[in-house]
């Protein structure tokens, strides 16, 4: 394996724990029925990749610069995330929060690992795309992929409007 290849490995890593922690917020924000955040977080997400690889891509930088776009742009979402729960939600501290994990029960560590296993299955076809084809067609495929992942984003908003139907109807209250 070469060094550009390892370069895009440890990358893709860290953009997927970064990921995982954004997806665990965003997964307060649904079971606290404040989905508008989650819209907002999926779409921010979503913006703040575009801008960034539009501008690599016209600057024409080099290909593990697409790497840092994933990861700049979680850590923005990340770091908005952690404000809108510490503000909206409740709040809570990093320093607190690791001296508790002791003491956490093991659903919760079983969710985080869930979370971390969930992202890593979410790309590892990536490998095995590699293995059978070569690195042309992971590079087709993720663009395909990624054009319709925006698309996709459409359907967010069904998503984020659904749990509040279906509270409203089951309150006997107007839609």
């Amino acid at each position: 394996m070469n060094k550009e290849v390892r370069i895009f490995i440890y990358l893709a890593s860290l953009y997927i724990i970064i990921q995982s922690f954004v997806l665990l917020f965003t997964s307060l924000f649904q079971s606290f029925e404040k989905m508008e955040f989650n819209f907002f977080i999926k779409i921010g997400t979503t913006f703040l990749l575009l801008i960034i690889v539009g501008l690599i891509i016209l600057l024409h930088l080099p290909p593990p610069l697409l790497f840092l776009a994933y990861i700049i742009s979680s850590c923005l979402i990340l770091i908005i995330s952690i404000y809108l729960v510490k503000k909206i939600l409740f709040s809570f501290s990093f320093k607190r929060g690791f001296s508790q994990v002791k003491k956490t029960d093991i659903s919760f560590m079983a969710a985080f690992l869930g979370y971390v296993f969930i992202t890593f299955y979410g790309y590892i076809y990536t490998i095995i795309l590699r293995v059978f084809k070569g690195y042309q067609e992971i590079g087709i495929y993720q663009a395909t992929y990624k054009i319709l992942y925006v698309f996709l984003t459409i359907n967010i908003i069904h998503t984020a409007l659904f749990l509040r139907i279906v509270n409203l109807v089951a309150n006997n209250q107007k839609v």
